[in-house]
């Protein structure tokens, strides 16, 4: 790196890294050079990075002592520049480069020193490249620069055109005239939709508005035609006294104009840009007209002349046409017919229109605590819309967003033209809760009231829903209920934005006193092994139990009968019962064990005489005799006071003789 060691300087006082300045670091090799010198970027102020990056640009000496104009001339901008910068922040708080972005490449501090025993003399600007700014000749000559800015709006470029003029008519309120300006003498910054004027050395300050001082100059495109004429060598890239005034710079700013809006010459349609062919045409044709067969039309300019023309007359603001009309075709020889600054501000200001919000909402004003919320908006003509709590955002866009607490959104649009703010608030409500939804009685007696009991908070209502009712329940935490069935009752509650809801539900079952209508056997005495059915009806009950003394319990639920064989003398007993009450009955069935079968020569005579001689095996017989006699044995076996075992066999042996056994 290099090191300025610093004599003498002039601060212009708008960055105070330059109050007071002993050393300067710069990088080893230039990043630019020109007719008036070289440009270095600037590592260090007093060993301190820059608050805003910077560039150094040394003059060029030579025998002319063209430096000397251009140190001076520097010198007294600055001057001029601090002393307006002074009334404006007065008046309105604000930097002139705030006001006058234009004027962002404005010399910030010159100087006179050493690099090793050798002397400079230059001045610091801000590194506009750093600050989101590309040369205007870059995006004219890049194929995807003059790509990208081809697709800015034609709003946002007739505001980048007002910017160049409110900068120059400053400029020309103090008495400087540029007489340089050009692509290479302007950066325009995109996403600002603003512009930079540079090389301000070129240019001379005069104290008299008539004065016409001199100054260096080249020919080129957006030259003045009265400087045009003074240099003596059309195209030599050499630079030459030449004298001006302040209506010089109003025909360059009105090409730089239409470079802007088209990003070509108004009399791009020449094969010549020199006085000595536009003139050839003023006296025959009115800008911009022309016919293609002219010898001094441009061929290669044929596909884009009739487009490009079209897009003037029809498709831009009238108010600018008819000042390019003007000033092109009458200002061009006469500086008088030029438009002002005022001029271009006021019809540049025109069709500019202040930023509008024409949507800023909430999906809602009032939102639970947890839950998201919809935040949107649109602004149109807008160059700067920023979001309390968000920062910069779009102009148009819709975000989703979760919020702790209530809050207030400010949303601030602006451009050059005026701002304008709209606040809207949003209220961050706590979350319902049912803290307690009871029933003294789950189960009731049919005919019984039972309580329902709650407690809620922040709820804007509380609605209860049984049976088909929908009740709202006011200041109240408690309510009496008679009910003759099953219902099942649902606590509804509005959160305090009147739409959330929550529920919580429960049952109250209901219950009648069980009822045994009737219990009964079919017999009430029977023969071990012989069936009984048994039948029941039962009310109100959801649960039978059938219980004896010799077996386990039976579940008869849903039964209404059931048979059974018993063996042995039996109570019985039905339960019946629901979740609240039960009730049972009791039965007894006495059962007769079979009889074991006697020999029969223990019964009958042993005479041969008297009774023939027979064996009789009932062990075969026995079971049909069972089956088949079931019905008899039910008449035979009916209950009595005694039993007689010759009695019940003499009944048996009758009963066989009929049936033919």
């Amino acid at each position: 790196m290099k090191t300025i060691q610093i004599q003498s300087s002039l601060s212009t006082n708008i960055l105070s890294d330059f109050n007071s300045v002993k050393a300067i670091e710069i990088e080893n090799n230039p990043i630019a050079e020109g007719a008036f010198g070289e440009v270095y970027i600037c590592n260090s102020i007093n060993g301190k990075t820059p608050s805003i990056p910077q560039v150094i640009k040394f003059f060029k000496e030579d025998n002319n002592n063209r430096q000397d104009h251009n140190f001076n001339t520097v010198q007294k901008l600055q001057r001029k520049i601090d002393s307006k910068n002074q009334q404006i922040k007065r008046a309105t708080g604000k930097k002139v480069t705030e006001e006058y972005p234009a004027l962002n490449g404005i010399p910030q501090f010159s100087f006179e020193g050493q690099i090793n025993g050798k002397k400079y003399r230059g001045f610091s600007s801000n590194n506009l490249k750093k600050l989101g700014y590309e040369e205007f000749i870059d995006i004219l000559d890049k194929p995807n620069l003059y790509k990208s800015y081809q697709k800015i709006s034609i709003d946002k470029k007739m505001l980048i055109a007002f910017h160049l003029v409110s900068g120059f008519k400053l400029l020309q309120e103090i008495f400087f005239i540029h007489a340089d300006l050009k692509p290479e003498a302007i950066f325009i910054n995109t996403k600002t939709n603003e512009c930079a004027i540079i090389d301000y050395d070129s240019g001379t300050i005069t104290e008299n508005p008539n004065d016409t001082p001199n100054t260096w100059g080249a020919p080129n495109d957006w030259v003045a035609p009265e400087i045009w004429e003074q240099l003596k060598q059309i195209g030599s890239s050499g630079l030459q006294q030449v004298k001006v005034n302040l209506l010089s710079d109003l025909w360059s700013v009105a090409v730089g104009i239409h470079y802007i809006l088209t990003t070509t010459h108004p009399l791009f349609y020449l094969n010549e840009l020199s006085p000595r062919v536009i003139k050839q045409y003023f006296y025959k044709y009115k800008w911009p007209e022309i016919q293609e067969t002219e010898t001094y039309f441009n061929q290669r300019n044929t596909t884009i002349y009739i487009p490009v023309k079209n897009w003037l007359e029809k498709k831009l603001p009238n108010q600018i046409y008819t000042q390019l009309y003007n000033t092109v075709n009458y200002g061009y020889l006469n500086p008088i017919k030029r438009t002002t600054y005022n001029e271009w501000e006021k019809v540049l200001s025109s069709v500019q229109e202040p930023p509008e919000i024409q949507k800023f909402s909430f999906d809602a004003l009032k939102v639970l605590s947890g839950n998201k919320v919809n935040l949107e908006w649109r602004v149109i003509n807008s160059t700067n819309t920023k979001i309390s709590s968000l920062g910069s955002v779009k102009s148009t866009d819709k975000i989703e967003i979760t919020l702790p607490k209530t809050t207030t959104f400010n949303l601030i649009a602006e451009n050059s033209f005026g701002k304008i703010e709209q606040k809207i608030s949003i209220k961050v409500l706590p979350l319902p809760k049912i803290s307690e939804f009871k029933t003294t009685n789950q189960k009731i007696e049919y005919g019984r009231e039972t309580s329902l009991i709650w407690s809620v908070e922040n709820a804007v209502k509380t609605e209860l829903s049984y049976n088909g009712i929908l009740e709202t329940l006011s200041f109240i935490n408690e309510k009496k209920v008679q009910i003759e069935k099953n219902t099942t009752f649902k606590l509804i509650v509005t959160a305090l934005d009147g739409k959330t809801t929550i529920e919580r539900e429960l049952t109250v079952k209901v219950f009648k006193r069980v009822k045994i209508n009737s219990f009964q056997s079919n017999l009430d005495f029977v023969v071990e092994s012989l069936p009984i059915t048994l039948s029941w009806e039962v009310e109100n009950a959801s649960k039978l139990i059938l219980t004896s003394n010799f077996q386990p319990d039976i579940d008869v639920t849903g039964k209404t009968d059931l048979k059974l064989k018993p063996k042995r003398n039996t109570v019985l007993f039905l339960k019946a019962s629901n979740d609240l009450f039960s009730a049972q009955e009791r039965i007894e069935i006495e059962v007769q064990a079979l009889p074991s079968m006697p020999r029969i020569q223990n019964i009958i005579p042993n005479s041969k005489e008297l009774i023939p001689t027979f064996n009789l095996d009932f062990q075969n017989i026995s079971d049909s005799i069972l089956s088949k006699s079931e019905l008899n044995f039910e008449k035979t076996m009916k209950p009595i006071n005694g039993f007689s075992l010759k009695s019940t066999i003499s009944k048996i042996f009758k009963t066989n003789r009929k049936n033919g056994i």
